[in-house]
């Protein structure tokens, strides 16, 4: 059960900046060739940055794993 909490962790940290930094450069290069909120980067970014903090955010995975990693340590 603590594996699968901490793979689901690591998943969970990883996809939401991933996912976030690939919205940010696609809106980027849409928005240099003056396409902003017509184009579906755009709503993509918003539901992203919306949806990121469901079922805790990048930053609250990070610590969890984080203090798990430190109890290891200190029991090992």
């Amino acid at each position: 059960d603590d594996d699968a909490r901490r793979t689901a962790s690591v998943a969970k940290a990883y996809g939401a900046r991933a996912t976030r930094a690939v919205a940010h450069g696609a809106l980027q290069v849409f928005g240099g060739i003056a396409f902003t909120d017509e184009h579906p980067a755009h709503r993509f970014l918003r539901r992203i940055v919306v949806r990121g903090g469901q079922f805790g955010s990048a930053e609250e995975h990070e610590r969890e794993l984080g203090r798990a990693l430190a109890d290891v340590e200190v029991t090992t």
